[in-house]
């Protein structure tokens, strides 16, 4: 199981919307849309589930509020991806985080980011963590980074390979025609 956020999911459904730059070379992801594509098509062949934490979903929705029904249709069509929300479990398991960052001294974990956003990307992998998702699909820094923290892998969208081309037939010339 593995968890796509806002990011994966607006890259996904919007061509036209824009590519993360490369944490390495600052230079803007190419391919995004394909990229992605490609990834769900491995995804499936190996029976993998999606999931979308409905923290995400929320925030996709805000942000491509005239695409929303759009995009809901997309995601409902493909068995691939599970809608799952921030239920009980997922609460326990983002008082658990909060709780332990606390105690440490740091409620933000270590993030500089705003208490909203800490505790929005907390929902986010609770929710993974209660699905038992091995990697989240992100193109946030704070996010992949705490995923890692909680065990989890995190994968921006340079990190895709980008789908091969078929390999092309060769042509038989010594073939005689009549």
């Amino acid at each position: 199981m593995v968890v796509f956020d806002t990011t994966f999911l607006r890259l996904l459904l919007r061509p036209d919307a824009d590519p993360p730059a490369d944490p390495s070379s600052g230079r803007l992801v190419t391919s995004c849309q394909s990229r992605i594509e490609y990834l769900i098509e491995s995804l499936e062949s190996d029976g993998e589930t999606i999931v979308v934490p409905t923290p995400a979903l929320a925030e996709l929705l805000v942000v491509e509020n005239k695409f929303g029904p759009d995009h809901m249709t997309f995601i409902d069509k493909h068995g691939a991806f599970n809608i799952v929300p921030f239920d009980r479990r997922a609460a326990v398991e983002h008082a658990e985080q909060s709780r332990s960052a606390i105690t440490s001294g740091d409620k933000k974990g270590g993030s500089d980011e705003s208490w909203t956003k800490v505790k929005f990307d907390r929902q986010i992998l609770a929710i993974a963590k209660v699905c038992k998702a091995n990697t989240i699909y992100s193109d946030d820094d704070k996010l992949r980074k705490a995923a890692r923290k909680a065990g989890l892998a995190a994968i921006g969208v340079h990190e895709l390979p980008v789908k091969p081309d078929p390999p092309q037939h060769e042509m038989d010339l010594d073939t005689e025609t009549d």
